[in-house]
């Protein structure tokens, strides 16, 4: 496992309020933070697969009227990193005009992916749960929902692909852990703590995203946190078929070609 590999490397590995933090032992860390923007969902997979942990990354979300009495709604899409299933979370918001205004009379549709959630209501909570400065408007959440692509979640599931709005919250795994895990825990005595960088899991004030969210009624198939990812999820939740020793030979040497990129970005 590319995981493995790594620990084994002396390189250190966490998950801290919902980012993967790599530290290598070299201390070249710019390079090793290119390196895994480019494999960062082989890498999560592995962690939520040894871990037996749910990570979850946001990959967009949906605004309307559910069920028999049209409940107003928002629906946060959500891929499971170790299986690529699709799961998905349902909060009370208001996607509908409470008064008169100049661009709608009381009772109309908000424009497509606006909402405003309750002061006091559970997907607040989940704001702050994140670590995240609520926007100085309420009703301009649909210009900040872009953040949440950054962090990786845990939840309990309620059932089906449905996820527990409650729990959903950063996930976060220790580096210790980890090593325990793999059982690569031997190799903890080799390294130094004072390299292990710190994150407050603060962000910084109330900016936008750059492309706003809009509706996504149909949730994508694969991980999207990182863009530039060449890896995706292929060899998870896949029976491997056919020549077994060909194929554990074949994901052995695709994590090897993995590694000399790692090492050649850190000896550049």
């Amino acid at each position: 496992m590319l995981l493995n590999r790594l620990l084994q490397r002396g390189d250190r590995l966490a998950i801290e309020a919902g980012r993967i933090i790599l530290t290598p032992q070299s201390g070249k860390q710019a390079a090793a933070d290119a390196w895994l923007t480019d494999n960062f969902e082989q890498l999560l997979s592995e962690i939520a697969e040894v871990t037996g942990t749910h990570a979850f990354v946001y990959h967009g979300y949906s605004t309307g009227k559910y069920g028999r009495y049209k409940a107003e709604g928002l629906t946060l899409n959500l891929t499971n990193a170790a299986t690529g299933e699709h799961a998905f979370c349902v909060y009370n918001v208001n996607v509908t005009r409470k008064k008169n205004t100049r661009h709608g009379k009381k009772g109309s549709m908000l424009p497509a992916g606006h909402f405003n959630p309750p002061k006091k209501g559970e997907f607040i909570l989940f704001w702050k749960r994140c670590g995240l400065p609520l926007p100085r408007r309420l009703s301009s959440f649909h210009d900040y929902m872009g953040k949440l692509r950054r962090i990786i979640f845990t939840a309990d599931y309620d059932e089906g692909d449905k996820v527990n709005k409650r729990s959903l919250q950063p996930l976060e795994i220790s580096y210790q852990h980890l090593l325990e895990c793999t059982g690569v825990a031997a190799y903890s005595t080799a390294i130094s703590p004072d390299i292990c960088r710190t994150t407050t899991g603060h962000f910084p004030d109330n900016f936008r995203t750059k492309s706003p969210d809009k509706e996504t009624p149909k949730p994508a198939n694969s991980l999207s946190l990182q863009a530039n990812s060449g890896t995706g999820l292929k060899l998870c939740g896949k029976r491997l078929n056919g020549n077994t020793s060909k194929q554990s030979l074949y994901i052995h040497n695709e994590v090897d070609e993995w590694l000399r990129d790692y090492e050649a970005a850190l000896n550049q």
